[in-house]
């Protein structure tokens, strides 16, 4: 047997990676991924990703936890992006070659999963322990 048995496994090559965008809007100045642009992070991302011939499903929730320093993107099941600008948008990339490669980071042990709303669907959404949660 070769690699790591404890890595995750690789992703066939034409499986669509989740990307989860925190688009939640607070009200009061109160800060927020959506207060911050992360529809318009979502549009970018999504043209960054067809100029390189990358599939993706991106899914919009209300909230991952980290408000305080959003705009927040997650893959599903990886790798977590706080701070997220246009100028960041091909670490999500790289981040999803690496996850299909069964590289990378895997989900923040750290986390609390708590349902989330995106869109119509019920889905898992991490909250950060003792975040901001209104």
């Amino acid at each position: 047997m070769t690699g790591d048995p404890d890595a995750p496994p690789k992703a066939p090559p034409d499986t669509p990676v989740t990307v989860i965008v925190c688009v939640k809007d607070r009200f009061e100045g109160s800060p927020s991924c959506g207060g911050r642009g992360s529809r318009a992070l979502i549009a970018a991302l999504r043209d960054n990703l067809e100029r390189h011939g990358e599939t993706v499903i991106i899914q919009e929730v209300q909230c991952l936890g980290r408000c305080t320093i959003g705009p927040n993107m997650r893959l599903k099941g990886g790798a977590f992006f706080t701070g997220m600008t246009r100028d960041r948008l091909g670490e999500v990339r790289e981040a999803i070659a690496a996850h299909r490669r069964g590289e990378g980071a895997t989900a923040d042990p750290g986390m609390v999963w708590t349902p989330a709303v995106a869109r119509d669907t019920v889905v898992s959404a991490p909250i950060a322990d003792g975040a901001n949660r209104s």
